[in-house]
């Protein structure tokens, strides 16, 4: 039961971390043992605190009424700020899933896909057409994750109009291959050849931004050979005619999602986007 507990609980949001030097330290604390007390403040002192979750205050520099003040602040920031719905995209290889990671990291307690399970009373009042739909793009495209990609696409209209009437989840969303990616891959597919305006207009009143990498089809091709042992949606075998046909209906199926659903869209170049340009 305990070990459950722990597992339900988030990551913190910000860790404040209150360092001196260990010299200083054993001025204020004379009575404690010095050699014991130089090795504890020693080990917060020297660690590296680089993670975006910490917020690290020396207070050999700052007194304690600056200190309360700074964690304040900090902590108001995060307590008012608005949560964030995001999706990131791109073509295979142009960084996307490394990007996401430097994103959770600098909000941990980001999910990274949508709850298609949950609440449950959708999912099993749906799964009857969910099933038939199913059936039906996997009859199309002869692929079970194109099909399983188009049912969650259908699910994630379900939970917008679910969200519209309760009122939109307060947790942080970096998607990755979530709404308009899913969109993108139906249209590719062929399974889908417009979006209604009811579905523009859920999808808008979701997605806050979308963050689009992009680069240089050598680059995405060089890249693409690097990474043979770990599998993904093109061959690391493809020729390389073949890999700039595949990027172009990618990129191709995108451009249509963005123009029609018109969601704020940033194009970051492949290697130089950092977390700075999501923030």
């Amino acid at each position: 039961l305990e070990q459950r507990i722990y597992n339900s609980l988030g990551r913190p949001d910000r860790v404040f971390v209150l360092k001196v030097d260990p010299e200083i330290a054993a001025q204020r604390r004379k009575e404690d043992d010095q050699a014991v007390l130089r090795v504890r403040s020693g080990e917060v002192w020297t660690a590296e605190w680089r993670e975006p979750v910490y917020r690290v205050f020396d207070t050999g520099v700052l007194n304690a009424d600056e200190v309360s003040q700074n964690i304040c602040a900090a902590a108001w920031e995060i307590i008012a700020r608005p949560p964030i719905r995001i999706e990131i995209l791109g073509v295979p290889c142009s960084g996307k899933s490394t990007l996401t990671k430097a994103a959770l990291a600098a909000f941990p307690n980001a999910q990274r896909s949508l709850p298609y399970k949950s609440p449950l009373g959708i999912l099993l009042r749906n799964l009857p057409r969910l099933l038939g739909k199913y059936l039906w793009a996997y009859s199309r495209s002869g692929n079970s994750q194109i099909a399983k990609n188009y049912i969650q696409l259908l699910q994630t209209f379900s939970l917008l109009k679910y969200w519209e009437m309760r009122g939109m989840p307060r947790a942080d969303l970096v998607l990755d291959q979530s709404l308009l990616f899913q969109l993108a891959m139906s249209k590719k597919e062929g399974l889908l050849e417009s979006i209604s305006e009811e579905q523009v207009r859920l999808i808008r009143s979701f997605v806050q931004h979308a963050f689009y990498l992009t680069a240089y089809r050598a680059q995405l091709f060089t890249r693409l050979k690097s990474r043979r042992e770990q599998g993904g949606r093109v061959s690391a075998d493809i020729k390389r005619a073949d890999f700039d046909e595949f990027c172009r209906i990618y990129e191709a199926s995108f451009a249509w999602v963005f123009a029609s659903v018109g969601v704020p869209v940033t194009v970051l170049q492949s290697g130089k986007a950092d977390i700075n340009d999501l923030c």
